[in-house]
């Protein structure tokens, strides 16, 4: 048997409001072995994942210096990972919009995130569910941003099942 305290647990979408600003208190330094085990799982080819030999002899300058570069859609699920405890862990992933990778990240660096809440409503299929707007910002401990996008996820009611 499942206990409720487990069940209801999170965030529900009366926990959201326009307008709020999350401050996600994780935060989530990336490594060497980051670069390496994408590129294996997902079989990139882009060597500036993988090899510092090709870094080094290609990447000399700012803001690169020779150092691997880690992949932009794993900063998305490192950033995406750290704002789900506030925002999205009763909910659905309906989509993502207007994405941007404005700065490269490296081995090393601490990823951070703040998200807004942009608008929710009730949604019009499933009324023991809300939809939930909000924008998010990754950025490092020096607050350098490195992305940014729109996520729509659709989170359950408190005390209320999907139905």
């Amino acid at each position: 048997m499942i206990n409720k305290e487990y069940i209801e647990s999170g965030i529900f979408f009366e926990d959201l409001t326009e307008g709020q600003i999350i401050n996600h208190p994780r935060g989530r330094t990336l490594i060497d072995a980051d670069c390496v085990w994408l590129s294996l799982i997902t079989g990139d080819q882009n060597q500036i994942h993988y090899n510092l030999k090709y870094a080094k002899d290609n990447f000399e300058g700012e803001p690169f210096n020779g150092k691997l570069a880690v992949n932009g859609l794993y900063i998305l699920m490192i950033v995406n990972s750290i704002t789900g405890p506030e925002t999205s862990t009763n909910g659905i992933f309906l989509g993502l919009d207007k994405l941007r990778l404005v700065n490269p990240c490296f081995p090393g660096d601490t990823l951070l995130a703040r998200s807004t809440v942009l608008e929710k409503r009730v949604s019009k299929k499933h009324d023991t569910m809300g939809i939930v707007k909000i924008s998010v910002e990754g950025y490092k401990l020096d607050g350098k941003p490195v992305i940014s996008y729109e996520k729509s996820f659709m989170t359950r009611h408190r005390n209320a099942r999907f139905k």
